[in-house]
């Protein structure tokens, strides 16, 4: 079905993950240029989605949850280590998104924001000895002032979770979910 989908968009529009947000980060990026991104670090995305990825030759953003380490999930629900390293490795931009969600992240303080965020950042810059510089929202629950921390914090290029109301900033780039690509295409 992924595939499917990629069929659907015209793999000739999905732009590789890095050469996208060099192209957002430039402000050259054209009306018609996509990118593919997944939340969470779920291991079902990565099994379905990186078969389809490499048979076309794309890369896409992976955000990362936080929290617990990897390693100490369970294996079958959430991705390791070891394939976060293989997807930075086969040039896909591997980023950030906070393990609060979806229960608390719209009541934390700013403060807990930031040693969620943080958090995830140390991990991300350990494992793949590069900072992450990008990041989704989850739920869209973020304030001006968590663009300011998560600026502080060297992330440049962001995600919203819907095309509602885009955002006027590079850390507020509108999504869509692709459950509603899925029905779109069901219809």
């Amino acid at each position: 079905m992924f595939a499917d989908l990629i069929e659907q968009i015209g793999p000739d529009r999905i732009l590789p993950a890095r050469q996208w947000m060099q192209c957002a980060l430039t402000a050259t990026l054209r009306p018609t240029d996509i990118c593919l991104t997944f939340d969470g670090g779920l291991r079902c995305q990565y099994d379905v989605a990186l078969p389809v990825l490499r048979f076309y030759g794309l890369t896409a953003f992976w955000f990362m949850a936080g929290g617990l380490r990897p390693e100490s999930r369970s294996r079958q629900l959430w991705m390791g280590d070891a394939e976060l390293t293989g997807l930075y490795t086969l040039g896909h931009v591997v980023g950030l998104h906070s393990h609060s969600i979806p229960t608390r992240r719209g009541t934390l303080s700013i403060e807990e924001q930031h040693s969620e965020y943080e958090e995830i950042v140390g991990y991300l810059n350990d494992l793949l000895g590069e900072a992450p510089q990008t990041m989704s929202h989850a739920h869209d629950w973020y304030s001006r002032d968590t663009l300011t921390m998560l600026r502080e914090l060297g992330i440049v290029l962001g995600f919203r979770s819907t095309m509602q109301s885009p955002g006027k900033s590079e850390l507020e780039y509108p999504r869509e979910d692709p459950a509603n690509l899925l029905c779109a295409m069901a219809a």
